[in-house]
């Protein structure tokens, strides 16, 4: 047991067996529970092979049935996106072909931390540093000239209290986003001129809309009201310059809004969200190559980021590479542990004319989200063409249910060839002013059956895309 507990150091990552934790720099990195075990299985044996047999054996009881080797790799690849190796030039992990794995870098013991006698639970802990950083951010303007002059406003406790809770709501994302809106409203109406607090209000605001949980029209002029306020106590808040570009470009159809990206951007040269929003304004005015290189960028800034890196899949998708796009998404969909951007995986291959194949992908996207195996398999005697475009189909009959917006909607619609119910979602898409019709409209490959019809060139002209 005490062999067990110890902690495996190796570059600027630590390895704790026992409690299932990688950390690098003492930050939590996140690993599935099969990948945490190849990763083990490997530092734990640096310098030797470890076959493919052995993680086969070590993963899966005998008598599963799995796909064994797409398994494997979709581990390996998650433990060195989290790594972040590269597998052509492996600082970790080497790969011997048709053989198996190695463990190539030098490997550490260190001591475990002590445990102290008043024990803190593991999550209260990571809760309760996070707040107290947030918290000193917040009174010492951390990143913020403007928040530490003399003059600045001070910040009662009661809305820093409010503040720092919208903060760990927002980061779990989903339905919690409606409950960090509610925080930071509180925040702001106790302290208007709390700068940060301004710009967190408009940042989840903004999330809230492209998560289709709230409606534009009702989330998008408070978001820009929000990030104005922010602005004008501190100007030099780049998440607050974003927010007002995210309003003015996708709800304003403004394409003015470059100049406040490139003003974040000159903030923050190396914040990888705005060089990624950069990218998509890019991306939806046909500009592609900039668009990647863009993307690429936001992805060596934070690698380990899903939304980043399934937005990099997007620019490749709408510049017609999709092996690039489909790898992308994959790589988005390991980081997250299963799930992510599955479907679009499925898009690319079936752009790609690889019926099978995007047929596969799509039964195991159908299974992750809980569909019985029993359609499935119902669809499937059907023969791939029809399976995938059964999948299709109901992936437009399911879509409002899960928050699909119209536009994507619209994307599946012309897929399956019905064009007129397509530009039919593309006009409600416009109506509602839905955030993701201008990263769409003029390039999604599957509006290519559209780009003739007087409907879809008005709705191009109407959003500055003619």
């Amino acid at each position: 047991m005490g062999e067990a507990r110890r902690v495996l150091r190796f570059g600027a990552f630590d390895l704790d067996l026992e409690a299932r934790q990688l950390r690098r720099s003492g930050i939590p990195v996140h690993l599935t529970r099969q990948a945490f075990s190849v990763l083990g299985l490997l530092v734990t044996g640096a310098g030797r092979v470890i076959t493919r047999g052995e993680l086969r054996r070590a993963l899966w009881a005998d008598g599963t049935h799995v796909e064994f080797e797409r398994g494997i790799n979709f581990c390996i690849n998650q433990v060195r996106v989290a790594l972040r190796d590269d597998a052509r030039a492996p600082r970790f992990v080497e790969t011997l072909p048709r053989v198996g794995y190695r463990f190539v870098a030098e490997v550490g013991s260190l001591e475990p931390p002590p445990v102290s006698a008043h024990k803190v639970q593991p999550a209260r802990s990571r809760h309760l540093a996070l707040a107290i950083a947030l918290a000193l951010a917040a009174v010492s303007g951390v990143g913020s000239r403007r928040s530490v002059d003399a003059g600045s406003p001070p910040v009662g406790r009661a809305a820093l209290d409010a503040y720092l809770r919208g903060r760990l709501l927002a980061q779990r994302g989903g339905a919690a986003l409606e409950e960090a809106v509610d925080s930071f409203e509180h925040a702001v109406t106790l302290a208007p001129r709390h700068a940060p607090a301004q710009a967190a209000l408009a940042h989840a605001l903004l999330s809230l809309s492209e998560a289709g949980l709230r409606p534009a029209r009702q989330a998008m002029p408070r978001a820009r009201g929000a990030a104005l306020a922010a602005l004008s106590e501190d100007p030099a808040l780049a998440q607050a310059w974003l927010s007002l570009a995210a309003v003015r470009l996708y709800y304003e159809w403004d394409w003015g809004a470059q100049g406040d990206i490139d003003r974040a951007l000159s903030l923050q040269p190396g914040a990888a969200n705005a060089h990624n929003a950069r990218a998509a304004l890019l991306s939806a005015r046909g500009q592609h190559a900039d668009a990647i290189a863009e993307g690429e960028r936001a992805a060596a800034l934070d690698p380990l980021c899903a939304a980043v890196r399934g937005d990099l899949g997007w620019y490749y998708y709408c510049a017609r590479r999709f092996p690039e796009a489909a790898e992308q998404w994959r790589r988005s969909v390991a980081i997250v542990g299963g799930d992510g951007p599955r479907d679009r995986v499925v898009d690319a291959l079936r752009q790609l004319g690889r019926t099978e194949a995007a047929w596969r992908e799509a039964r195991e996207t159908m299974l992750h989200v809980g569909v019985a195996a029993e359609r499935a398999d119902a669809l499937e005697r059907r023969g791939p063409a029809a399976a995938l475009h059964g999948f299709l189909a109901g992936s437009v009959r399911h879509g409002p249910i899960r928050h699909a917006p119209p536009e994507r909607l619209a994307a599946l619609t012309a897929a399956v060839g019905d064009s007129r119910l397509a530009l039919d979602l593309l006009e409600r898409a416009a109506s509602e002013r839905s955030p993701g019709l201008v990263r769409s409209l003029a390039v999604d490959p599957d509006f290519d059956s559209l780009r003739t019809e007087p409907a879809y060139q008005r709705l191009l002209r109407q959003i500055g895309l003619s």
